[in-house]
């Protein structure tokens, strides 16, 4: 009903809601409302961050780049799947969307390159030549704290991964991925 008015006007909508934490644990914890849980908890999809799910990266890959540049990966076809091949090995913290913006600044190299010397090695390190020691230290501090985590529970990786705030599927996988014995 608008402000002022006497006519109700029916309206419906869908609240689409997302989150990185456990809403459950925060409703426990008091810190978020109970009412207000149930009525978000209908349908609950857990999708995992894009570094667990390395082998999409291509996939995604194209399909964003034939959204926003009609026709560079039909062009670039070669050098593309050579520079989703290197990306697989990166750690998308910001997701979907860092992606997306590292593709849109790969766009912007990949057509001035030399047809005749490309390097795709070379022109991703031109993109991430700030982030490789950010990224470096946030995989160590990772390693750390899982196997901190392993340590206090000797091993136990249930609750290592409870710890840790993770399924156990998703920690078996970073283990796997940084080598951890």
């Amino acid at each position: 009903m608008r402000i002022g008015s006497d006519k109700i006007i029916p309206i419906n909508v869908r609240i689409i809601s997302a989150t990185n934490k456990n809403l459950w644990e925060e409703v426990l914890n008091k810190r978020f409302r109970e009412d207000l849980y149930y009525r978000l908890n209908v349908l609950e999809l857990n999708i995992p961050p894009l570094r667990d799910r390395r082998q999409d990266i291509p996939e995604i890959s194209r399909e964003l780049i034939s959204e926003e540049f009609s026709g560079l990966y039909e062009r670039y076809q070669d050098k593309w799947e050579e520079i989703f091949r290197l990306l697989i090995s990166y750690d998308f913290l910001g997701n979907v969307r860092e992606l997306k913006n590292i593709l849109k600044r790969i766009s912007i190299f990949i057509e001035s390159e030399d047809k005749n010397c490309f390097d795709a090695e070379e022109l991703i390190n031109k993109v991430y030549k700030k982030r490789e020691t950010q990224i470096s230290q946030n995989k160590r501090l990772e390693i750390e704290c899982i196997l901190e985590a392993l340590s206090e529970f000797n091993g136990n990786r249930e609750k290592a991964a409870k710890r840790l705030g993770m399924s156990r599927t998703t920690l078996w996988r970073k283990i796997k991925n940084y080598g951890i014995s």
